[in-house]
């Protein structure tokens, strides 16, 4: 668990993000993990973040995206920046 950086999903499966670069894929919906894994961010449909592999985010007016170690950028949708923000403030 302390491995998996993001899950990505897509309608019936979920690609599971690890820190050494692999992607696994998971025939259950995002929606399964992250009741499982509910320390991690909701940040849009899309995407569930591991709040500890965050390493830094851009507050542009209402818009927020999110920066990984591994360099990836996410945005976050308009209804979870206060969440989103307020979560990886936190950590």
């Amino acid at each position: 668990m302390a491995d998996i950086m993001f899950f990505s999903g897509d309608i019936n499966y979920t690609e599971i993000y690890l820190r050494t670069g692999e992607k696994m894929v998971s025939s259950s919906t995002l929606l399964r993990h992250e009741e499982k894994f509910n320390h991690f961010i909701r940040v849009s449909k899309k995407y569930l973040v591991n709040p500890d592999y965050v390493s830094g985010y851009e507050l542009q007016g209402k818009s927020l995206e999110i920066t990984l170690q591994n360099g990836n950028h996410m945005k976050v949708s308009r209804r979870r920046v206060k969440t989103v923000l307020s979560s990886i403030v936190a950590v």
